[in-house]
């Protein structure tokens, strides 16, 4: 006696097996969104501090504490430095305190995990 696909006369469930398509994780929406925001990262990180550095530091104690506009997307601190121009400056830094910090980690993890 064969086993039948309920549904299906005479086709057995070894003749007929399950096709399943795998998607790419990178195929979906999440995926695309993801590689949309860590590309613009790693572009801000590259273009960043040659374009906004000399902004990023300039004093203008005439704008302290301006609001958000267009000429400050951010506003200004206490001191009059453009607050969006410090924040693309200081991405490099982040991304590279972030890649050294898991450098250290997968380091360590594989001297234990070699050890044990």
């Amino acid at each position: 006696m064969t086993n039948t696909v309920p549904g299906r006369i005479g086709v057995s469930a070894v003749a007929a097996p399950l096709k399943r398509r795998r998607r790419s994780r990178w195929a979906s929406a999440t995926g695309i969104v993801a590689v949309v925001g860590v590309a613009a990262l790693l572009i801000v990180a590259i273009i960043g501090p040659p374009v906004w550095t000399e902004a990023a530091t300039a004093r203008n104690i005439a704008d302290r504490w301006a609001t958000a506009g267009p000429e400050h997307l951010f506003g200004t601190d206490d001191i009059g430095r453009d607050i969006f121009a410090r924040v693309m400056v200081a991405t490099r830094l982040s991304l590279l305190l972030t890649a050294g910090a898991t450098a250290i980690l997968i380091g360590g993890g594989l001297l234990i995990g070699l050890t044990a």
